[in-house]
């Protein structure tokens, strides 16, 4: 995992975490084993230490191919979110789900991700070009 931190002024930094290679497939990982099982989660597990972040997304999560690891790993970055209270992230509805209309793709999140008072750390939103 490679956390880079770039000055974008004397006061802000962009933190981008690596999480994979181009060209390879997205993975989830497990931020419980992050040498021999790097991937998304281990990513945001390892911003959680830091407190400059304010803002966390992960737009090739669409790509992961296990809807479980899609969801949960959203379940993380919000739960982190609330628990450090400094920091917010924004969603993709996943859409490339074959034979499914938009509005199941949207019961689809909201079944998996829960309505619970949480949700206000993170922003919900569309992602169309991974049709």
């Amino acid at each position: 995992m490679i956390l880079y931190a770039s000055s974008l002024t004397m006061e802000e930094q962009c933190y981008v975490v690596s999480a994979g290679f181009y060209g390879q497939d997205v993975e989830a990982g497990d931020e419980t084993d992050p040498t021999n099982a790097p991937g998304l989660r281990v990513g945001v597990k390892a911003l959680e230490i830091y407190d400059e972040p304010t803002l966390i997304l992960f737009p090739d999560a669409v790509m992961l191919s296990d809807a479980t690891d899609y969801y949960s790993l959203q379940q993380m970055a919000i739960e982190q979110c609330a628990k450090l209270q400094d920091r917010f992230c924004v969603l993709d509805i996943k859409e490339n789900i074959s034979n499914t209309t938009w509005e199941d793709c949207v019961k689809s999140f909201r079944d998996n991700i829960g309505i619970n008072s949480k949700l206000r750390f993170s922003l919900h939103h569309r992602i169309s070009q991974y049709l």
